[in-house]
């Protein structure tokens, strides 16, 4: 079945873009209509952030400390009623693992918004 109507099945509109980082093969459904990225912007977040400790610019044992001040809506350290400390790895786990908003911002202002758009033009 193809992507179209497998959401057509489902009775929801769907996109999907994906590409072969090897040949450059690539399939999709409405591949290039622009859509918001949402949570899937905490992919090329991790990357950015798994490719500045390779570089030896950030330590994933680095602490970030979430406070009541910098959470944000959602599900991880949104929950918690005390202050967090957690390493840059544990943060990354935390935004892919259960989509922790707060997670993600705090490593957005650690590793820069602007490598993360860069390396998604890097990506293509």
């Amino acid at each position: 079945m193809t992507p179209g109507k497998s959401f057509e099945a489902a009775g929801v509109r769907g996109w999907l873009h994906a590409r072969c980082l090897d040949c450059g093969g690539e399939t999709g459904h409405h591949p290039d209509e622009p859509v918001v990225l949402a949570s899937v912007v905490k992919v090329p977040l991790v990357l950015e952030l798994a490719r500045q400790v390779a570089a030896g610019q950030l330590d994933p044992a680095d602490r970030l400390r979430v406070t009541a001040a910098d959470r944000l809506s959602g599900t991880g350290t949104a929950g918690c009623a005390d202050d967090v400390e957690m390493s840059l790895r544990d943060a990354a786990f935390s935004a892919l693992s259960v989509s922790d908003n707060t997670a993600a911002d705090l490593l957005f202002d650690r590793v820069g918004l602007d490598n993360v758009r860069s390396l998604l033009r890097e990506l293509g």
